[in-house]
């Protein structure tokens, strides 16, 4: 079992972070496919967003199921609607195609909270995993920009979804190696599926902790989103850097992953508050706005930014799951919905904030949210419940 945990802990954050990169393939090569189908900024900008709106229909109306039924079992459907989904959108001939095989994209992600969901309560893994496959996760996130770019300076854009299919399915082979059995004793004629989809999104109501930290969920989802979904045009516009200069810069974010390593010593100096996290964000933002058209500083913030976000997005689910036995899916449906719908808002307002007022309009949206989520915090609400059981 040792040696079975080993691979658990290296192929999950891998297998993770290549699922969440196909909805972030996209950012880094805006202006390219901009030219290839001749439409607008605003227009590309969307696919990212359609992504995300259907990841939101899929933690909505799926992931709640993982308290109910085989959670591998939906991993395996998930992981051949994101196969299917990456080579129709390879295939695609017009932005309309694009934005129905960016949907399926967004819902085969949900993998990744059934994932998290299933592993933080399995006897043999536990709840330590979470940061280990949050780190994969951002990490892909960041990664993609680089690979997108990549395939595209060497291929064409579309290439690197034709790549991404073929990685579903080797992920989905891997995830049947590895990840045991598991076996419900609930049965799927003991729930009506409509039950399950509102008693889900009731813990947002009904489960304080779940509450607050889906709304700091929304909040750095939404930074996250604003910055990196505008900063290729951006580099492009300022900088007059090429396709594969954007992709070396977004590797500037994957410095600041690495922080996740060390988040458990992190997050217990600070006692699980993020309000200092909060303070950092806003005020590298604010350093931003000020200090443009310098692309170390630009290249700094990003280390920065993504730290901050990782940070807190893993103290977030880490009180969520220890707070939520036995509804753990539930729980993850509740704070990604939030989490994603976070990310709409973010790349939404933020193009259009770029379009008509141009990045510095978008540095200070970023302030306003990181400002808000510093005085809204409450250390006392959110005190960790269970830091014992993280720790150990």
């Amino acid at each position: 079992m040792a040696s079975n945990k080993k691979w658990v802990s290296f192929l999950l954050p891998v297998i993770c972070g290549f699922t969440v990169a196909n909805i972030y393939y996209i950012q880094s090569i805006v202006p390219i496919v901009m030219n290839d189908l001749h439409i607008s900024y605003y227009m590309v900008s969307m696919i990212y967003t359609i992504s995300l709106a259907g990841n939101v229909t899929s933690l909505i109306f799926i992931t709640p199921l993982g308290d109910f039924f085989d959670r591998k079992q939906l991993i395996s459907i998930l992981f051949l609607t994101l196969s299917l989904s990456c080579i129709l959108l390879f295939l695609s001939t017009n932005i309309y195609e694009i934005y129905i095989c960016s949907f399926f994209l967004g819902i085969g992600v949900c993998i990744i909270p059934i994932t998290i969901s299933y592993i933080s309560t399995h006897a043999d893994f536990g709840i330590m995993y979470i940061g280990k496959i949050m780190s994969g996760v951002l990490l892909g996130a960041l990664s993609s920009r680089f690979l997108s770019s990549l395939f595209t300076s060497v291929w064409n854009w579309r290439s690197i979804y034709l790549f991404s299919s073929i990685m579903m399915i080797v992920s989905l082979f891997a995830i049947q190696k590895v990840l045991p059995q598991e076996f419900k004793q609930t049965t799927k004629k003991a729930f009506k599926y409509i039950d399950i989809v509102i008693n889900s999104l009731s813990l947002l109501f009904k489960n304080k902790d779940v509450r607050i930290y889906s709304i700091y969920g929304f909040m750095v989802m939404a930074v996250f989103s604003a910055f990196w979904n505008n900063i290729s045009i951006y580099l492009s516009d300022n900088f007059s850097l090429n396709q594969i200069y954007i992709g070396l810069f977004s590797l500037t974010g994957v410095a600041g992953v690495s922080v996740s390593i060390f988040s458990n010593s992190i997050l217990k100096k600070i006692k699980y508050n993020s309000k200092p996290l909060f303070f950092i964000l806003l005020m590298t933002f604010f350093i931003l706005s000020v200090i443009q058209n310098n692309i170390i500083i630009l290249a700094i913030g990003s280390i920065i930014i993504d730290a901050m976000i990782q940070l807190i997005h893993v103290n977030n689910q880490s009180n969520i799951y220890i707070n939520c036995n036995g509804n753990e899916s539930q729980a993850a449906s509740c704070y990604m919905t939030s989490f994603i719908l976070g990310g709409i808002f973010g790349s939404k307002i933020s193009a259009l904030l770029y379009v008509n007022h141009a990045w510095l309009a978008v540095c200070i949206m970023c302030v306003v949210i990181g400002f808000i989520g510093f005085i809204s915090f409450n250390k006392k609400q959110i005190c960790f419940k269970g830091v014992d059981d993280f720790e150990n």
